[in-house]
């Protein structure tokens, strides 16, 4: 059984659900894009805030931080719901028709 196979075994179980695969993998992608944020983030205090002295920056840089932590936290708990609770419709969907 190659991957391939296994794709094309799984495609009318995945085209079921469009609309979930869908936000599964944006939410795969804003994952991605919330990781590559903080070490952009760490860059700029120490660039800005740390060489300049910005405490004003420096203050802002942690609300920043903690907010991409608190949506990282988020996207991260929707992906695995919502992912688990598709691989689960799917599994019983196979079982269903086998």
């Amino acid at each position: 059984l190659t991957y391939s196979d296994l794709f094309q075994f799984m495609k009318p179980y995945l085209a079921r659900h469009k609309v979930l695969v869908a936000v599964v993998v944006i939410l795969v992608f804003a994952l991605a894009a919330l990781s590559r944020a903080v070490p952009f983030l760490i860059g700029m205090v120490a660039e800005k805030g740390f060489q300049q002295r910005d405490v004003q920056f420096l203050a802002t840089a942690a609300l920043i931080y903690l907010g991409i932590e608190i949506a990282r936290s988020l996207f991260e708990f929707s992906e695995f719901s919502l992912f688990n609770f598709l691989g689960n419709r799917i599994i019983h969907e196979v079982r269903v028709d086998l």
